[in-house]
Formats: structure tokens, sequence, C-alpha cells
């Protein structure tokens, strides 16, 4: 059985939402870095993924492409798949350039 997107942890949803945050637009964008900075102040892991993806799934309604698809067949694919991408590259970190993609995203952004 494929991974699910809503079992990763609050702080793996965030990197992968945060892996995809400049697809969308500078109003989407506002909206996602707000959620992210309300979601970590909030004391339950449920909680704070709740907020997160109530948002995401707001965001989500830009993307013709992504609404066609179905929003939780997105997620599990797209973002699980992201999340995999981050393991991978902190598995081999010492392979990357100092302008890393990924290195930005895992480091964190400064929501």
């Amino acid at each position: 059985m494929a991974e699910n997107y809503h079992n990763l942890s609050f702080n793996n949803q965030k990197k992968a939402v945060l892996s995809i945050i400049d697809d969308f637009s500078s109003g989407s964008q506002h909206k996602i870095a707000l959620a992210i900075e309300v979601s970590s102040a909030i004391e339950k892991e449920e909680d704070k993924k709740f907020r997160l993806n109530q948002t995401l799934f707001t965001v989500l309604w830009e993307k013709e492409e992504i609404v066609n698809i179905g929003f939780q067949k997105w997620v599990n694919t797209v973002l699980v798949d992201r999340h995999h991408a981050m393991i991978y590259h902190s598995v081999n970190v010492g392979e990357c350039s100092d302008n890393c993609v990924v290195c930005k995203v895992i480091g964190g952004y400064s929501t």
C-alpha cells in the first residue's frame, strides 16, 4: 500500500508543502506561509496538520490540473514524492551544491 500524506508528521507535511509553494500565486503563498506560522504555534500534532491542510486544500483550487486529478490523489502522489526526495537528499547531502533548492526547503523558510 502506498504511503499516505495525512500519515506524515506535521513537520514533514510542512516541508513537502514548502517545496511546492513557488508554484502558486503570491496570494496563495501568503496564505500558506500564514497557515504554517499559525499551525506551528498549535500544541497538538493533529490540530497543526488540520490547520495547515485546511489552507492547502483551499489554495489547490488555484490549479486546474490538481482539481482534475483530485486533491487526495495529488497530495498522496506529489507531496509524498517530495517527502521521499527530501529523505533521499538528506542521505546524500554531501553531493549537493551551494545553491541546492532541497537544502533551502529542508533548512526551512523563515516561517
